[in-house]
């Protein structure tokens, strides 16, 4: 599974969240950001679009002006949902993708 398969980015990017719940911390936008996770902005953008409508996570603004063809999503203190946690755990390609992050890791010392 490559680094910027759709499923190894929603792991990244819920995983992340989830850590912060778990802490208690803020998220560090900085941290899920197209420039951090080395996608495209606009790939970015939809996913997450899609992890917002599918409820797996929260804080999301959707940006539409009407001088703007398309509808952009600002993340505004995003948080991850109950049934993000539940897709996190028990999906089987979010398991994929945290197996490939694994092994990713280790053949790459220091990511």
């Amino acid at each position: 599974m490559a680094n910027d398969d759709f499923f190894v980015i929603a792991y990244m990017i819920l995983a992340y969240l989830y850590a912060c719940l778990k802490s208690g911390e803020d998220p560090e936008l900085e941290e899920i950001s197209c420039s951090k996770l080395k996608i495209p902005e606009k790939y970015w953008y939809s996913i997450i679009r899609m992890l917002y409508r599918e409820g797996y996570i929260n804080g999301v603004k959707e940006i539409k002006a009407p001088w703007i063809p398309e509808t952009y999503y600002s993340l505004d203190r995003p948080e991850i949902t109950i049934k993000g946690i539940e897709y996190l755990q028990d999906n089987s390609m979010m398991k994929k993708a945290r197996d490939a992050l694994k092994e990713l890791k280790a053949m790459v010392p220091g990511l």
